[in-house]
């Protein structure tokens, strides 16, 4: 599950945003399968896919996964509040996007990072 997390990493470092994409779905559907409890950093995948969804423009999707990794995260954290608040952004509610951008400047560098046995470089 996380060699396409990785690999969608790559490809988006690439610019290979839509296969990039079909990585992270990939992910996101075998974490899912696996069933609650095999992937931890679950929420981390949803935060990579709504991020490349923002940068195709698709705000409403980026923001439902963006929402979703919120929910799995259950704490705020800058990258997801950050690409949320763009995604909001994107649709027009800019005060909802101000709200997020708030929230994320009030966590005085305070930044999730993953679990210590997970790749750094999961983050894009």
């Amino acid at each position: 599950m996380g060699a396409h997390a990785l690999l969608g990493n790559d490809l988006t470092a690439l610019g290979d945003l839509d296969s990039a994409l079909d990585e992270y779905t990939t992910t996101i559907n075998l974490c899912e399968a696996a069933g609650s409890g095999k992937c931890k950093d679950l929420w981390l995948d949803y935060v990579n896919r709504g991020a490349v969804l923002n940068n195709l423009n698709s705000p409403e999707r980026a923001l439902s996964d963006l929402n979703e990794a919120a929910r799995l995260r259950a704490r705020p954290e800058l990258t997801i509040l950050s690409n949320r608040a763009r995604a909001k952004e994107n649709q027009g509610d800019f005060i909802g996007a101000d709200a997020d951008y708030t929230i994320a400047m009030g966590l005085n560098g305070e930044v999730g990072e993953p679990d210590e046995d997970e790749n750094a470089n999961h983050y894009i």
